[in-house]
Parts: structure tokens; C-alpha cells; sequence
């Protein structure tokens, strides 16, 4: 029997084949490859055992649908741009029971018209716990195309990476020190330290750029740093002050690279005098602003009646910090913060401010840094500041993945270690590495990937699929069932064909078969 059904579908070859590949053939082509975009996930990291930030989830295979579907994005991706989405319409997608968000992000330089809006959004997408994974997209032709077409056909979005986000294994936080030394006995001498966090913040680290945080506080302080470098080498201007520059990591991160620091050179290093006798602590944060305005002078200790400063108390019950200098001044250091600067002329202007502090009010007229050998290098600071401006800073991005070198650090402190060391005399680097028993801080990988835009069929096909297989294996198991009766009626088929067949003969004309 077996036997005959193997000769029976032999003899259907190759259209018995054909018939077998065809529905196979139809299910391995419900889509069609359409095309591929860059995305960066919203920030996930942990801060202790107490603040959990982003989605674990990062992995996506969903269905796509516009704001215009709503409310019907059940388990779909939803695809829009950043500013058609507000705090309440986020809050209403997530109550749709929407399978993920991708947010479309204006290109360039190019702002969205309600700016408030979208940083509202953004802060809430940073306190908020969620279970979807969110991406940002930049915007271009090809995705606002998608974004027309969705409205008319369907499209499946894939993520490259098929697994969701792990923790980062053993990060550090890099703080860069350079130091010069006054004139005189070194450990006895007042002390001013200039700090500024390099590290920028955003939802998505991968977007995380900008000259405003805290790009402008840091290239001010590196020229900071080669103006006075050219002071201290001097024996006529070598005052009797300890200069310290400090640029400190995990500045978007509680100030937790300025934290470690301080436990450094205040808790483990008791050999260290740096901080015995500290004159002031100036922390240098947002100086590129571009609206007209003043300096703002922020403190923490109440300022005197009258005074210009901007106070605010800390509230030692509150786990994040508002401003560095309060990592000081909790540390009982005078410290303050300056900050909103309207251009980089300013530079100029702290640096005349920190010449009155070093020689006293004798010298105190504001035209030391106005010669062509020491007043700010306006090139310098304009190409630092774009570099840093075009580079991706998020806390998450720059850790150390090293030992106790720099070459597992990214490029980017490379750059700032090698600039500071040439501008200062005494260069260290401080790489703090998390607590093994009770973890400060987790981050994750998977920050930036690739994601696929797929061409799908439409619910109908999926229809006329089911009916065409159904119908299919209906009739296949028609056919095995009764192949005895085929196979019979094949073989009976095949018998009459034999037997109509006429045979050929040769005879003449009597009647008789001629013979040779």
C-alpha cells in the first residue's frame, strides 16, 4: 500500500510538489522588507535600592499604528512625533494598553514650537515606572513617509537586538583633577577649587547632547584653566593660591562623581591637605545661555540682606541634589554655583572675578586677562564647545569600563583628560567603581540600535490565507484517506489507455501480413 502511494505522488512530480511548496511559500511571505532607521531607547538606569528609572523591556516586534488609531492600539506601537504627544496623552495611550512608543524627534537644530510641552514630557518619562519600551527616532524622509503610509497600509517595527537590556557590568564613574600649586608651602596655603560636571542629561542617552548640559561650564572651566596655567608658571604672578580644577562624572546622577571625590580626600586620604584650608568652592553649570541676563550667584547658606544671591537650603531628607556646590557645602565647605551666563565673553568676566579673589583689591581692576596674551581664546572655546556639543555625554555612555587607566573610557574623556593635564601641573584621575555589597548605581546597555520597518499584509489576507490552507488540508486529507480508491482509479485509468491502443500492422493488398 505504502508502496503505491510512493509511486502515486512520484507520478504527480513535479506538480504534486508544487502543490506541497505553495501554501509553505505563502506563509513565508506575509511581509516585505521595507526599510531601516536609527532609535535610541528612553534612559534606564537604577539609583541605589530607592529610584528606578526607564523600562526593562527593550525588545520590540509590534504592529504599527499612528495617534490616529487611538483608542484602537491595543499590544501595537504607537508612532508619533514628540510634540503631538503631551503628559496627559502619553498617560491616555498607556491606559489604551498601547505594546510600545516610538517618539519622532525634530532634525537639526530645529525646535518644536511648544517646547514646554515636550520637556514636561520628558521629565515625566523620567519619573514615571513603565513597562513598554520607548524609543526616540530622529526625524527624516524616509520615517515621515512610513508615518503617511501607516495610515493606509500596515507595518511590522523590529528592533535589531532580539533580547532585552542587561546591566552593565563593574561601570566607574571618571572625575578628572588638575591642580596648580601655589607659591609657598603647598599644604598650608588656601585653596580654590573650580568644578564642573561633563556629564549632559536627557531621556535618551543617545540624544543626549547640547552645549547648556554642561558643555559651556566645562569649556569655560578648561580656559579657565590655560589662562591661569600661564599665570602660575610665571614667578612674577605666582600667587600664594592652590588652583584646582575639578571635572567631576555622574553629574546627572546626584553628583556622584563630586561625591566620591570628597570621601577621597576627606575619609580614605588622610595624608591629603587640599580641602584643611579651602577659600572657596566655585561650580561653574550652564554658563552658554543664550537668553539676556545676569550671573547667578546660587548658595546654600543664607546670604546677608540685600545680597544678589540665589539661597536655597538644602533639604538633607531629599535624595537628589539640586546644585554641585551642595555636595560641598554639606561637607561644611563655602562652595556656591554659577550659573545662566548670556555668552562666552563671560569667561573674561570669572576670570577677572577669581584675579580679585587670588592677588586682592590692589590688583583688582578688571584688565589683567583684557592683554593679547592672556585674555580668553574666543576660537578655542567656540571649537571645544561644538565638539562637546556633538558629542553624546549621558552618565550611562561615558562610564569606565577599564581597570584603573583610561583606555576603556570613551573618547571624549580621553580628550578631556589629555587637554587638562597640558593646563595643569599636578593631573590625577579618580575612577569611582560601585559599592560590591550595596550598588549606588546600575545602568543598562541597549541605549542606541537599529530598528526595521516591515510592509505587512492586511487582516483581509490574513483571511484568505486561513481559508486557502484550510481548504488545502481539507482536500490533502481527502485525497491520503481514500488513496486506495486514487490509486485504483489511477491504475484503472492507466489499464483503458493500454487497451484502446491500436497496433500497427503491415499487410497487402490480399489481406495478408507481408513477412521479410
Amino acid at each position: 500500500m505504502m508502496r503505491d502511494l510512493w509511486d502515486f505522488a512520484m507520478d504527480m512530480s513535479p506538480y504534486g510538489l508544487l502543490c506541497l511548496l505553495l501554501p509553505i511559500l505563502c506563509v513565508l511571505a506575509p511581509v516585505e522588507a521595507s526599510s531601516e532607521f536609527p532609535v535610541h531607547r528612553l534612559a534606564q538606569y537604577e539609583l541605589g535600592n530607592s529610584l528606578s528609572v526607564g523600562s526593562k523591556v527593550s525588545f520590540v516586534s509590534l504592529e504599527a499604528r499612528t495617534l490616529s488609531c487611538v483608542p484602537n492600539v491595543l499590544r501595537k506601537l504607537v508612532i508619533a512625533r514628540i510634540q503631538d504627544v503631551s503628559v496627559s496623552g502619553f498617560n491616555e495611550l498607556i491606559q489604551a494598553g498601547i505594546g510600545g512608543l516610538l517618539l519622532v524627534v525634530p532634525g537639526g537644530d530645529s525646535l518644536p514650537g511648544n517646547v514646554d510641552s515636550v520637556l514636561q514630557l520628558e521629565e515625566h518619562l523620567l519619573s514615571t515606572d513603565v513597562d513598554i519600551p520607548i524609543y526616540f527616532a530622529p526625524e527624516n524622509e524616509d520615517l515621515l513617509r512610513l508615518m503617511e503610509e501607516l495610515e493606509r497600509e500596515g507595518y511590522q517595527f523590529v528592533t535589531s537586538s532580539s533580547s532585552n537590556s542587561k546591566a552593565l557590568p563593574n561601570p566607574g564613574i571618571v572625575t578628572l583633577h588638575g591642580q596648580l600649586s601655589g607659591r609657598g608651602d603647598e599644604d598650608s596655603l588656601p585653596t580654590i577649587l573650580l568644578v564642573a560636571h561633563y556629564d549632559a542629561s536627557g531621556a535618551a542617552p543617545g540624544m543626549s547632547y547640547g552645549a547648556d548640559s554642561n558643555g559651556s561650564g566645562v569649556t569655560i572651566l578648561m580656559e579657565l584653566a590655560r589662562l591661569w596655567n600661564k599665570l602660575y608658571s610665571s614667578s612674577r604672578t605666582h600667587p600664594g593660591y592652590n588652583l584646582v580644577f575639578l571635572l567631576s562624572g555622574g553629574g546627572k546622577i546626584n553628583f556622584l562623581g563630586t561625591k566620591k571625590w570628597l570621601e577621597e580626600h576627606q575619609d580614605n586620604d588622610l595624608s591629603s591637605e587640599i580641602l584643611s584650608n579651602v577659600a572657596f568652592v566655585a561650580c561653574l553649570d550652564t554658563l552658554g545661555h543664550e537668553e539676556e541676563g545676569s550671573l547667578y550667584f546660587h548658595v546654600s547658606k543664607p546670604p546677608k540682606e540685600e545680597s544678589l544671591a540665589v539661597h536655597k537650603k538644602i533639604n538633607l531628607a531629599e535624595e537628589i541634589l539640586a546644585w554641585e556646590h551642595e555636595r560641598f557645602s554639606i561637607r561644611r565647605l563655602q562652595a556656591f554655583t554659577l550659573s545662566s551666563l548670556a555668552s562666552h565673553n563671560r569667561t573674561r568676566l570669572i576670570a577677572e572675578a577669581l584675579a580679585c579673589s587670588i592677588y586682592g583689591q590692589l590688583d583688582c581692576n578688571g584688565q589683567l586677562f583684557g592683554g593679547p596674551t592672556l585674555s580668553p581664546n574666543i576660537n578655542s572655546i567656540s571649537t571645544f564647545m561644538a565638539y562637546l556639543a556633538s558629542t553624546s555625554r549621558a552618565t550611562s555612555q561615558l562610564v569606565h569600563s577599564g581597570k584603573s587607566n583610561l583606555e576603556g573610557s570613551p573618547k571624549v574623556i580621553q580628550d578631556m583628560s589629555e587637554m587638562l593635564k597640558s593646563r595643569s601641573h599636578n593631573f590625577k584621575i579618580l575612577i569611582s567603581k560601585r559599592d560590591k555589597r550595596e550598588a549606588e548605581f546600575t545602568f543598562y546597555d541597549g541605549a542606541s540600535t537599529t530598528m526595521n520597518a516591515y510592509k505587512v499584509k492586511p487582516a483581509v489576507f490574513d483571511l484568505f490565507l486561513t481559508l486557502s490552507i484550510s481548504a488545502y488540508l481539507g482536500l490533502l486529507y481527502l485525497i491520503l484517506t481514500r488513496a486506495g480508491y486514487w490509486i485504483s482509479l489511477l491504475k484503472m485509468s492507466s489499464a483503458t489507455k493500454k487497451s484502446s491502443t491500436p497496433i500497427k500492422s503491415d499487410m497487402n493488398g490480399n489481406g495478408r501480413i507481408k513477412t521479410h
